[in-house]
């Protein structure tokens, strides 16, 4: 847990390639926002090996980054239960993902376990897969329900304006019975309303960040956003209880595209 006054960026490291790419992007992060960085590595026994893999990870982010104030946490058992101690305090917590075409490997388990349970937002690192420039990109925030998002529309906000990007909100909306068509024509003047009602209190907020407000029809929220998120830098949804979208449990909106975005992803809890 961290003590610090200025709530810190929160990166957990394992030695893996998907760990380092997150420690990098966890890096950058702390330096936009000009607050500390600090390294979390959690071990089955805190031997030589582990406290040199601690040290090379915060080494690597103050070479890249050398006016960032870096720390280091060395702590043993389980690594979600140390990563989610560790952000109680923090701003941000990072985490690296494997692609579900990779083998099974323990990352997986721990993004899932950390999404659940995590106080702050959590950015898990995913490789751009396409050849879009990183400037032209949008931060792609996706809406449940616009009238009660103002928690995920301020991170989203920020980030856009950290990043010197557009962003994009995009509400996908399920009509009360997918059988009905006629439905459709009605509830979405409402649908438009709220969405433009939502977005343009926090535009006005952030006069710098460029909005562009999307309405599409379907109950695949996940391919929705997954599509968009080719072209993105980076994508926001939310992570309540209980989904709007799916009636599933905890995260499991921000788990699938986990594993399919094509961009970074940052999951921000909307209840406690």
């Amino acid at each position: 847990m961290s003590t610090l006054s200025i709530p810190p960026v929160v990166v957990g490291v394992d030695g893996s390639d998907a760990a380092l790419a997150a420690l990098d992007l966890a890096a950058e992060e702390a330096a936009a926002r000009v607050t500390p960085l600090i390294v979390v590595h959690a071990h089955d026994a805190a031997d030589d090996g582990a406290h040199r893999l601690l040290a090379a990870a915060a080494a690597r982010a103050r070479a890249e980054h050398p006016m960032l104030s870096v720390g280091g946490v060395l702590t043993t058992g389980q690594p979600a239960d140390a990563l989610v101690d560790s952000a109680t305090d923090a701003c941000l917590l990072v985490l690296g993902h494997r692609s579900r075409r990779a083998a099974p490997h323990r990352t997986d388990c721990v993004t899932a376990r950390v999404l659940g349970r995590a106080p702050v937002p959590v950015l898990i690192y995913r490789p751009f897969d396409t050849p879009v420039p990183e400037p032209t990109r949008p931060v792609v925030v996706g809406l449940a329900d616009p009238a009660g998002s103002d928690t995920l529309l301020e991170f989203a906000f920020d980030e856009a304006a950290l990043r010197g990007a557009p962003l994009l909100a995009i509400h996908v909306w399920p009509p009360a019975n997918g059988r009905d068509a006629y439905g459709f024509g009605h509830a979405e003047p409402d649908a438009e309303a709220q969405l433009a009602a939502a977005v343009t209190v926090w535009a006005d907020k952030y006069p710098e960040v460029p909005v562009r407000r999307v309405l599409r029809h379907g109950v695949d929220v996940v391919v929705a956003i997954a599509a968009l998120s080719h072209s993105a830098q980076l994508v926001v949804v939310g992570a309540s209880r209980r989904s709007r979208w799916t009636g599933r449990a905890t995260g499991s909106t921000g788990e699938a595209l986990a594993h399919r975005a094509g961009c970074p992803l940052a999951v921000v809890p909307l209840d406690g």
